[in-house]
């Protein structure tokens, strides 16, 4: 049996610094997976019709799989030395990297894929407008496969549409990451030593006035909240604060609205809040 080889080291793209700090920033890097995702890697491997789909996310080390489609279960917190992967190829070019059978390339010859059994493999770099290289969409399988042009296309433009939902997904954090930003600095003007999970509970508290988490009674001990007769009730201090945090019982009763359904999340409280 042949020794397994590292694979030579691909270049990194020429605006890395930057590209690194955009996925940092949208906090993209170890997203969990979900069904938007899952959707697209199940288009496709329709398309292609390889074994395995794989959307990958590369920070300035590692690369993360946010979607795994024929793969089972990916811990998607669990990163990959990015030159580890043949992805690494993919993310230093603007057009896709197909190999028919990566053991004709040489410098896949002998390496950790081809010891598991990988022989096909298409990686489709997802490139934001401004040129910054989130990951790689990668189609991966067992025999070799030839892609014809109308794939290819198919398969750029299904790219396109996973780099656009991955920047909206994140820039919503960063919009919604803005909002915490300015409502723990009003928190903490009463509560100097507060912690987002603090901001959470007496956030949920006000919205549904009933008891849903353990915490609570550390927002007694802050003076937020009082026990009273068998039930949690706003202090004299909670009070203040939630007048403070303009969060008044009409835009409340907006967010416990029944219309909706559904108990509302912390991003939409912080986004009525700022908006009404």
């Amino acid at each position: 049996m042949s020794e397994v080889r590292p694979m030579p080291a691909a270049e990194r793209p020429n605006n890395e610094v930057l590209r690194a700090e955009k996925v940092k920033r949208l906090g993209i890097a170890g997203l969990d997976q979900n069904d938007d995702l899952s959707v697209f890697g199940e288009v496709a491997k329709s398309i292609v019709g390889c074994d395995f789909v794989f959307i990958n996310v590369s920070d300035d080390k590692y690369q993360y799989t946010t979607c795994a489609i024929g793969a089972g279960n990916v811990d998607a917190a669990q990163g990959t030395p990015r030159e580890e992967t043949i992805c690494q190829y993919a993310m230093c070019s603007n057009e896709p990297s197909i190999y028919p059978d990566i053991n004709q390339e040489e410098k896949f010859r002998d390496t950790a894929p081809t010891t598991i059994g990988v022989t096909f493999y298409a990686g489709f770099p997802l490139i934001t407008p401004e040129g910054y290289h989130l990951g790689v969409m990668c189609l991966v399988g067992g025999t070799r496969i030839d892609l014809t042009d109308e794939q290819i296309n198919l398969m750029k433009n299904l790219a396109k549409a996973v780099t656009t939902h991955l920047l909206n997904f994140g820039e919503l954090n960063e919009i919604n990451a803005g909002r915490f930003s300015r409502a723990m600095t009003k928190f903490r003007a009463h509560l100097e030593n507060a912690t987002l999970d603090d901001l959470s509970d007496f956030l949920m508290f006000c919205n549904l006035e009933i008891v849903t988490s353990n915490r609570l009674p550390n927002l007694v001990k802050k003076g937020l909240l009082e026990f009273e007769n068998g039930e949690y009730v706003l202090s004299a201090k909670g009070k203040v604060v939630k007048k403070d945090m303009n969060m008044s019982n009409e835009k409340l009763k907006v967010l416990k609205s029944p219309v909706s359904g559904k108990n509302t999340d912390i991003d939409d409280m912080l986004s009525n809040l700022e908006d009404m």
